[in-house]
């Protein structure tokens, strides 16, 4: 299982289509995704003033696109890719996730 972190507005227009695609393919040329692990540091450092975001939960064996870990800014830590649009048969569950007074804790199930 990866995991997409998006906000509303840019879901909810994509939720009827076939395949999800976010604006930051059109130059960078792939989806940002996360391991599990990696979910709670990036929803916290990037999203802590939302009132709400929304997680993608996608089953990578239902990609027809090609999904690469890598480390293409140098930090250190290599983040999942998704080269190309994520059909919605490869989500299988959608988070709308808000933050608690102490910041974002991994929703129930995950």
């Amino acid at each position: 299982m990866i995991y997409h972190i998006t906000m509303p507005d840019i879901y909810e227009p994509m939720k009827a289509e076939g395949e999800y695609k976010t604006p930051t393919m059109e130059w960078e040329g792939f989806i940002h995704c996360l391991k599990k692990d990696q979910l709670l540091k990036i929803a916290n450092d990037n999203y802590r003033e939302a009132e709400k975001i929304i997680l993608l939960c996608i089953d990578e064996k239902k990609l027809n696109s090609k999904v690469v870990e890598e480390d293409l800014y140098g930090m250190g830590e290599a983040f999942v890719h998704v080269y190309g649009p994520i059909s919605k048969e490869a989500i299988v569950r959608v988070v709308e996730w808000a933050p608690g007074k102490e910041g974002y804790a991994l929703p129930e199930g995950l």
